[in-house]
């Protein structure tokens, strides 16, 4: 999905205004990837694991869902250190325990969705 996709301009960096690094975790490794694929239970989509390899969580600088009222507040990196990685205290166990989330997959971003 990635892999014809420019991602040198795809994240905010670390000057601007909406750059996160709660969202940003150390680079890949395949023993993350592993790692997390066995604590979660599910197997990680191969192009979050490309996008993730790049940079490894974060905020894109296009948030918006097209056609959508939703915007992308970060996106969850693969890893287990920062607060909001797929594995983080903000991840995936805390939606299915404290949300409420259903047990169908892998919540991967936080959205803010805004209805007029």
């Amino acid at each position: 999905m990635f892999e014809n996709t420019d991602l040198k301009d795809f994240w905010e960096s670390k000057d601007s205004i909406s750059y996160d690094s709660s969202y940003v975790s150390e680079n890949l490794t395949g023993e993350m990837v592993k790692k997390a694929e066995e604590k979660l239970g599910y197997k990680l989509p191969k192009s979050y694991i490309y996008l993730m390899k790049h940079q490894n969580g974060g905020v894109p600088k296009k948030r918006w869902i097209k056609g959508d009222y939703t915007e992308i507040i970060g996106i969850y990196g693969i890893g287990e250190n920062v607060e909001n990685s797929i594995c983080g205290s903000n991840g995936y166990d805390f939606w299915v325990s404290e949300d409420r989330y259903p047990d169908i997959g892998i919540p991967i971003c936080d959205t803010f969705t805004g209805r007029t």
